[in-house]
C-alpha cells in the first residue's frame, strides 16, 4: 500500500517517457552565432536542443492547447494585461497609467529628477514591464486586475490624488489571501519568483537537453536570392541581390523527461478536477512529445517528424534515470535503427542490474522488427499507446 497521501494514484509516483526522433536536414535550436547548438558527451561532440527550447515548443504548441485546454502566461508585461482589464471596467487611463506604474514595482527615489523606467515607457508610447519575466494563471491575471479595480473603487474622492497613496505592497498582501486554480504549463515547468505577488511553484516536471545519438556533423547552406523583375539582358543585371548561408544538421535525438505525479497533484490542488488531470496526464504528455517539434527553421526546412520510439514507464518509486548512456558510443550509418536497438539493450541492462521502481513499461517503435526490451508491454501506435498509459492511470 502506498504512503503517499494521493491514494487515487495507487502507488505511482512517477511518469517517465524516453522518445528517439530522426530529423532531417534542419537548425532546430541555434546559439548566438546563427549554429546548431551541440554539446559534448563521452568524448563526441553532439548536436544538442536545449530544455528551454523544447519545454517552450510544447508549451506554445496547438497540441498542448488541445490536451489541457487553458495554460498560463509567461510575460514582463503584465502591467499592460492588467490595465487592459481595468479600462474594460471603466477606470480612467490616467488613473490606469498610475496602476501600471505601481505594478511594475519600481522603487522610485522621489528626491531624484531621473524618470522611472515606467514614466520613461509611458512617454515613449511602449508598454511598462515587470523588473522579472514571470509564469502567471490566467486566473491570477484576472485576480490582480480584480484587487486593483476593488483598490479603486474603496478610495476616496479625488481617486487620482489619493490613487499616490498605493503601493504595490497593497496589492501584493491581497493576493496572497487568494487561492488560484495552477495552469498545467506553470505546474510542470514550475515557477521562481522575485516578488511578493506570486507564490513560487516547484516544477513537477524534469526535461533533460536532447542529444543527438550520432556525431555531430555541421553543414552549410549557401543560396542566393534573385530578383524577379531582373531578366540577366545586361551585365548589370546578372547575379543575385542578396546572398547568404545557413548552417544545418540531420540527427537523431533522444528526448527524455520525467513527471513527478505527486508533485503535480501537489501543484493541481486547488483545481476542481485534479484527479482527472493528473490521471491524464501521461497520455496527455505523450502526445505533446510526439506532435510537437521545435519551430525554428521550419519554414525554410521544414522538419516535422513523428517518433521512432517512445518508450514510457510508471515507477512506484522516484528514481529517473536518463538513457543518454546507452549512446555513449555514437550511432552511424542507419542511424535509426541502431539507435531503437541499443536504447532496447541499454533497457534491458539497466532494468536486470538496477530497482528502479517500474510497475509498467510500454514499447513503441515505428520499426517493427527492431526486438523491444524484455517484460515490457509492446504497442503498434501512439494512439494504442496513449489508451494503455489511460488504462493503467485508471486502476
Amino acid at each position: 500500500m502506498s504512503n503517499s497521501k494521493y491514494q487515487f494514484l495507487n502507488g505511482k509516483k512517477l511518469a517517465e517517457f524516453h522518445m528517439l526522433k530522426l530529423y532531417p536536414s534542419s537548425a532546430l535550436n541555434r546559439d548566438d552565432a546563427g549554429e546548431q547548438k551541440t554539446g559534448m558527451y563521452n568524448g563526441t561532440l553532439r548536436n544538442r536542443i536545449s530544455s528551454q527550447c523544447i519545454k517552450r515548443s510544447w508549451r506554445l504548441s496547438e497540441t498542448f492547447e488541445d490536451v489541457f485546454d487553458e495554460i498560463g502566461i509567461r510575460t514582463k508585461r503584465m502591467p499592460e494585461y492588467v490595465g487592459k482589464k481595468l479600462v474594460e471596467n471603466g477606470v480612467p487611463e490616467e488613473d490606469v497609467i498610475s496602476f501600471k506604474k505601481i505594478l511594475s514595482g519600481e522603487k522610485v527615489d522621489e528626491k531624484s529628477s531621473k524618470k522611472s523606467k515606467a514614466d520613461q515607457a509611458i512617454d515613449e508610447g511602449k508598454p511598462v514591464k515587470t523588473a522579472a519575466l514571470s509564469f502567471y494563471s490566467v486566473e491570477e491575471l484576472d485576480k490582480i486586475a480584480e484587487i486593483c479595480k476593488r483598490i479603486y473603487d474603496d478610495l476616496e474622492e479625488p481617486k487620482s490624488k489619493n490613487l499616490k497613496t498605493i503601493k504595490i505592497d497593497n496589492i501584493q498582501k491581497e493576493m496572497r489571501k487568494c487561492v488560484h486554480p495552477m495552469n498545467i504549463d506553470v505546474a510542470a515547468f514550475g515557477r521562481m519568483v522575485t516578488d511578493n505577488m506570486l507564490r513560487p511553484v516547484e516544477g513537477a516536471m524534469q526535461v533533460a537537453q536532447a542529444l543527438s545519438t550520432n556525431a555531430a556533423v555541421k553543414e552549410n547552406d549557401y543560396f542566393v536570392a534573385c530578383d524577379d523583375l531582373v531578366k540577366g539582358e545586361t551585365i548589370e543585371d546578372v547575379g543575385g541581390e542578396m546572398l547568404g548561408d545557413i548552417d544545418y544538421n540531420s540527427a537523431c535525438y533522444y528526448i527524455h523527461a520525467n513527471a513527478d505525479l505527486e508533485q503535480f497533484a501537489e501543484n493541481l490542488k486547488d483545481c476542481e478536477n485534479m484527479e482527472e488531470i493528473v490521471k491524464a496526464l501521461p497520455s496527455n504528455m505523450v502526445e505533446v512529445m510526439a506532435y510537437t517539434d521545435p519551430t525554428a527553421r521550419q519554414s525554410t526546412m521544414e522538419a516535422h517528424v513523428l517518433p521512432e520510439v517512445i518508450y514510457v514507464e510508471l515507477k512506484s518509486k522516484k528514481r529517473p534515470l536518463n538513457r543518454m548512456k546507452a549512446f555513449a558510443e555514437p550511432c552511424n550509418r542507419n542511424i535509426a535503427e541502431k539507435s531503437a536497438k541499443k536504447l532496447a539493450d541499454y533497457i534491458n541492462c539497466t532494468n536486470e542490474k538496477a530497482d528502479l521502481g517500474i510497475t509498467n513499461a510500454l514499447w513503441y517503435c515505428e520499426d517493427e522488427s527492431v526486438k523491444a526490451p524484455e517484460n515490457v508491454t509492446v504497442v503498434n501506435s501512439i494512439k494504442e499507446l496513449e489508451q494503455k498509459l489511460n488504462e493503467w492511470m485508471n486502476e
